[in-house]
């Protein structure tokens, strides 16, 4: 049965952070990302919140590939992933629950499968009127996204449901973490993550070719959703 790695957001007012400066190391491996979003109210996001991911994995000499369900891809390694609801800035005035899930990664008998999600509902609910005030807030919330996303990326590619002390891989993240200008993954994160990760466990799903017969990303999400839903 499916398991869920969750990005839990507490709300506490301390926070880790990481100050230090990081070289960036040359890129060793790629990433190819299938994204599905079902809402084209999240297209002034989405800009920012691939320039943090990719930001956030650049020192561990990742680079990643943006593809369209179905496609192709020759990266060393495919995440599928799905922004769920209309992920774009906008005020709730939902009570946000404490430890509510913001993204999660399905996982299967230990391991952590390459599918993971984030559910822009519950962060709208977790900002609350946090963006009323700030004038970039189509940047801020791509960012958060991005953060969010690093975290369960994280999970996927050093195959472990294990977090570190700080950080992006850390267990929970504040609202400050997410309204910071600058958020990091730790250097122990940073060299797990450039170790070679092991392939997907599902592999055949996430990297279809013209000449194999294979789940396309729905079919293969919904077998992974429906089973989550199922052990929840």
């Amino acid at each position: 049965m499916y398991a869920r790695l969750l990005a839990f957001v507490c709300l506490f007012c301390s926070y880790a952070l990481f100050g230090g400066s990081v070289a960036p190391l040359a890129p060793h491996s790629t990433v190819g990302v299938y994204l599905k979003t079902d809402s084209t109210a999240s297209a002034s996001s989405l800009p920012f919140m691939r320039e943090e991911l990719a930001s956030l994995l650049a020192p561990a000499g990742i680079q990643l590939q943006w593809l369209k369900p179905g496609a192709t891809s020759q990266a060393d390694h495919t995440i599928s992933v799905e922004l769920r609801g209309s992920c774009r800035p906008r005020e709730s005035s939902a009570k946000f629950k404490d430890r509510t899930p913001l993204a999660s990664t399905a996982v299967q008998d230990g391991k952590v499968l390459p599918f993971s999600w984030v559910d822009c509902a519950a962060l709208d609910r977790f900002f609350g009127a946090s963006l009323h005030s700030i004038s970039k807030r189509d940047e801020v919330y791509g960012r958060a996204i991005g953060r969010l996303l690093a975290h369960e990326f994280f999970h996927v590619l050093t195959a472990s449901e294990e977090h570190t002390s700080g950080g992006v891989s850390k267990t929970a993240f504040s609202l400050a973490d997410l309204l910071a200008e600058r958020l990091t993954f730790q250097p122990d994160a940073l060299a797990l993550l450039h170790v070679d990760a092991p392939e997907p466990v599902l592999s055949a799903a996430v990297l279809p070719t013209a000449d194999d017969d294979v789940l396309s990303f729905d079919e293969a999400a919904a077998l992974i959703y429906e089973d989550a839903l199922v052990g929840r």
